[in-house]
């Protein structure tokens, strides 16, 4: 389509990808726009709605000029995964959503509009790859937000990361999907949840040794014929020690520590853990204001885990974490008694 003439040619119209996202907080400039370039492409972020980008909800990333559908589809993809993990990076959190629409026209005005030039397309809460085309549009929504994280330090998480990540996505990559879940909540013992399930998903599946598990056969044997407790104690012991045959997550949690070299982490990590534990399972009463104090500690403690974990598969994501996610410096554990 001549874009000028809005008469077809025989050359196919270049291709845009537009990622629309949703963000409970803002980036530190009173602009609408900002532009920058990720791996030769200018790209575009603006609030769909023109307000400033200070003001948090729905943005967009929107950068146009590929070959074709499937060139535009690969950097869109890189362009998601990069937004995600920046967004652990800067505390922001972001909502992605999964390439569906919260707003579309139907098929005969869409074809109506077209007749005139007006392409109007539905407004995607994720990718959208498109034709870019003169006249097209988007429906678009209104939303308020708040002032949070530095505008120049986000879109240069994202530039670098766009390039490192490569043409599969990470096998830890669901981590970083919780971990912005954990972020955009509202709920203190939801954003604890989230933050702490995040690392859970990155532990392996650990074995207890061979002479461990010899061990447990004696105590299993050793219950079976001891006559001092009734049969159905017996039976919720031999239960008992029957769990012991799956090792428990903690104890993979402070291996996955020490693989990743953060084992100077582990103490305030298990406080945390079990903390959050107690308060989940009904051992321990927390108060709001409790619980709201514990999520600051556990989210960062998590991003530190996931994006170290990440960095083997996305160099970068791991990049000056010591200077962009001050941990805190002692952990008041939670005393129900206090």
């Amino acid at each position: 389509m001549n874009k000028l003439t809005n008469e077809p040619t025989d050359i196919d119209p270049p291709f845009g990808v537009r990622l629309r996202f949703w963000t409970t907080k803002g980036l530190r400039t009173a602009n609408q726009t900002v532009v920058f370039q990720v791996d030769g492409h200018a790209v575009t972020l603006n609030s769909p709605d023109g307000k400033p980008l200070q003001n948090g909800g729905w943005y967009c990333l929107m950068a146009t000029g590929f070959r074709n559908r499937e060139e535009a589809q690969a950097f869109g993809n890189d362009l998601n995964t990069a937004l995600q993990i920046a967004s652990i990076r800067r505390m922001l959190g972001v909502d992605v959503g999964s390439g569906q629409a919260t707003s579309s026209l139907g098929k005969v005005l869409h074809d109506r509009l077209a007749e005139r030039g007006m392409f109007v397309r539905p407004n995607v809460h994720g990718l959208d790859v498109f034709e870019d085309r003169l006249g097209t549009e988007w429906l678009n929504d209104s939303s308020e937000g708040f002032v949070s994280t530095d505008a120049t330090g986000m879109l240069d998480d994202i530039a670098m990361l766009a390039r490192n990540v490569g043409d599969q996505e990470s096998p830890k990559f669901d981590a970083v999907r919780l971990l912005n879940e954990a972020l955009v909540a509202v709920e203190a013992t939801t954003k604890l949840t989230l933050a702490i399930a995040a690392v859970e998903m990155l532990v392996p599946r650990e074995k207890w040794t061979s002479t461990q598990k010899k061990l447990i056969k004696q105590i299993s044997r050793m219950l079976e014929s001891d006559t001092t407790v009734s049969d159905e104690e017996r039976q919720e012991l031999t239960d008992a020690v029957e769990r012991m045959y799956k090792p428990s997550v903690l104890r993979g949690l402070r291996h996955l520590l020490e693989q990743q070299g953060l084992s100077d982490l582990w103490s305030r990590w298990s406080d945390l853990y079990n903390d959050r534990s107690r308060i989940l399972h009904g051992l321990s009463y927390a108060t709001p204001m409790d619980r709201q104090r514990m999520v600051a500690p556990t989210v960062l403690l998590s991003a530190r885990i996931v994006l170290t974990a990440l960095n083997a598969y996305v160099p970068g994501a791991a990049a000056d974490l010591d200077t962009i996610l001050l941990l805190p410096k002692v952990y008041v554990k939670f005393d129900a008694d206090s």
